[in-house]
């Protein structure tokens, strides 16, 4: 492509001149759905008259076309896994005991999935390693060398721990094979598994092929699966590759940020479309590059916001907010980073989620939770509830706000008591959502079931009477309740006052994140580092580019270790996030007149 101006702009000025009149014919997939609707403005500016636009996919859209499987919630399919174990080694072990853990080898399978591992070579008995040299020879040198040095690991007297990561690892194929077919029997999966099943229907032409003629555009870091499932398109349709790419790092072999392109550019089925020579965008050095280094964290965010000031007045009329994006590399600044924004910046468009266990929302389910916690113990006087923890209750703004005068008038009441407990029976006889809170449970209630009701108590208030809830507090209430709603198909058993429900329920609900409402494109763009593939602007600031952020590198917890990861290939934090990042850090740079400023915390030692 001849360099006019951003990647996705030179790429709807060649689309429209080749294709011109057949782009219906074509459908365009990217890594990302913002970026395929980037480019579908892009397009639009190349337009002179109407005419029928291609598609536009993301690449998990079209994963979801071909396989036959749908992608589930982690919550059941982590659930379905725990009874796969049960059937294959019953243990007097619980779901909530099993989750952790459970949760930890689900992220495990689906990477294995992703990678095409042999779950046959990967499993096998620890016990046979010395056998590893005759059974492995489809491996590298340096392969073989990861996994053994791993191995060495067990040659002497095993501790207990070493003896039960033996034992679970021992039956590992048995659960794979079990778990799949559960799954399948199911028509569902994780995305890893639904990966591999829209490969092998690809394969085995089953696979539901419904586009006349494809293009790749943007890709960078593909798992095998997805290289797999685009060389399959390469080889039986029409197909088009476009890659994202600049000289510095594809002529560099020292350049970590070109580390899988060079790897793509040898494979016979992309060799022929990466078009030399490539561009030059980072030689031009017109890039202007600011660093800044702030004593805090949260001194970032604000020291940001001043700059983002200065860069709008400075500009003007001239400013265009959608050219300006904010990269937060550490998701813990989000909200600072929206604080710090000056006042009329608006709107600002981010997919990054604000966290639920930071909602007013969600302190009234903690209040809730801890009022039924309290009667659980065995020296709690029956049928009373502690003064503290209904004041918690009564005070919180949602429930405040629910009825002002009624529940004022109750806090009053409660506190001219002087008592250190409250009768449920007074409290009861007030109004429903008070009936709804303070009810004591028996043994066959079921807590999700009483956490559920309470909040659509509040729910259906803040319908029908219109109160000052924010609309974030509504999405919060809704997404929890619907976060419940799936806890409690699976925990429909599960004892009322267990406490180990009690503490699953927290883990579950503690990283979820909901939406602040970013498939925009206009305003100022609030993204993390991987969903700014294909995006180019005029301001980058990036808060937070410290390390351990930039990139990440805390291996993810795994139940196959470092030296077994490497061995077969699999991602690793070393390796594969350092190239990842740099990457996406060269792509920020290079568009012709760049403004970057890049916020760090200065570590002292």
């Amino acid at each position: 492509m001849a360099l006019r101006s951003s990647f996705l702009e030179d790429l709807a000025a060649e689309l429209q001149e080749k294709y011109h009149h057949r782009l219906h014919a074509l459908t365009l997939v990217f890594p990302t759905w913002r970026a395929g609707e980037v480019f579908k403005r892009c397009l639009a500016t190349h337009l002179s008259q109407p005419t029928w636009a291609p598609k536009v996919l993301s690449i998990e859209a079209l994963m979801q076309q071909l396989s036959p499987l749908r992608q589930a919630q982690p919550l059941l399919l982590t659930h379905i896994l725990y009874q796969t174990f049960q059937a294959l080694n019953p243990q007097e072990e619980s779901f909530e005991q099993f989750y952790f853990w459970g949760s930890l080898l689900l992220q495990d399978l689906d990477v294995i999935d992703k990678y095409l591992v042999s779950t046959a070579h990967l499993f096998t008995d620890l016990s046979r390693y010395k056998e590893l040299g005759l059974s492995y020879d489809h491996l590298t040198e340096a392969q073989r060398t990861a996994i053994q040095s791993f191995w060495k690991n067990f040659q002497q007297q095993l501790s207990t721990h070493q003896q039960d990561f033996l034992r679970l690892w021992k039956l590992l194929p048995q659960v794979y094979q079990h778990f799949k077919q559960r799954l399948q029997a199911q028509g569902i999966g994780y995305q890893g598994l639904c990966y591999r099943a829209a490969y092998e229907a690809l394969v085995q032409g089953t696979a539901q092929v419904q586009h006349d003629q494809l293009v790749f555009v943007g890709f960078n870091a593909l798992t095998p699966v997805e290289e797999k499932i685009l060389a399959w398109c390469q080889e039986n349709l029409p197909t088009e590759f476009y890659w994202d790419v600049d000289a510095y790092y594809m002529e560099d072999t020292q350049q970590e940020a070109g580390t899988y392109l060079r790897i793509y550019q040898q494979r016979p089925h992309f060799q022929a479309s990466f078009v030399q020579p490539f561009p030059k965008r980072l030689a031009q050095g017109t890039q202007e590059i600011h660093l800044t280094a702030v004593a805090s964290e949260v001194g970032q965010a604000q020291v940001m916001g001043a700059q983002l000031r200065a860069l709008m007045e400075a500009q003007g009329a001239d400013f265009v907010p959608s050219r300006t994006v904010i990269v937060v590399a550490n998701e813990a600044l989000l909200l600072p980073v929206l604080h710090a924004l000056p006042l009329d910046v608006s709107p600002v468009s981010t997919h990054l989620g604000y966290p639920l266990k930071d909602t007013a929302t969600y302190r009234l389910l903690e209040h809730m939770l801890a009022l039924q916690a309290a009667t659980a113990q065995e020296q709690f006087p029956s049928g009373y509830w502690a003064v503290h923890h209904v004041l918690a209750v009564l005070n919180h703004p949602h429930v405040m706000g629910w009825n002002a005068v009624l529940v004022q008038a109750t806090i009053n009441r409660i506190q001219a008591t002087k008592s250190s407990y409250v009768a449920q029976e007074v409290l009861v006889q007030e109004n429903a959502l008070y009936e709804t809170i303070f009810k004591v449970l028996r043994p066959q209630d079921h807590l999700l079931r009483y956490l559920m009701e309470g909040l659509q108590c509040i729910e259906a208030y803040a319908q029908e009477e219109a109160p000052s809830l924010r609309p974030l507090e509504k999405v919060a209430l809704h997404q929890l309740l619907q976060q419940l709603s799936n806890f409690q198909e699976v925990f429909s058993t599960s004892s009322t006052k267990s406490e180990a429900l009690l503490q699953l329920l927290r883990q579950l609900l503690q990283p979820v994140r909901i939406s602040l409402g970013g498939q925009s494109l206009d305003g100022i763009q609030i993204l993390d580092v991987l969903a700014t593939r294909n995006l180019d602007f005029d301001h980058v600031f990036i808060v937070g580019m410290n390390e351990g952020h930039f990139p990440i590198q805390t291996s993810p917890a795994s139940f196959i270790p470092y030296n077994l990861r490497k061995g077969y290939g699999l991602p690793t934090a070393d390796q594969h996030q350092a190239a990842l990042y740099a990457y996406h850090f060269y792509h920020l740079l290079r568009e012709r007149e760049i403004l970057v400023r890049i916020l760090h915390r200065v570590v002292r030692g």
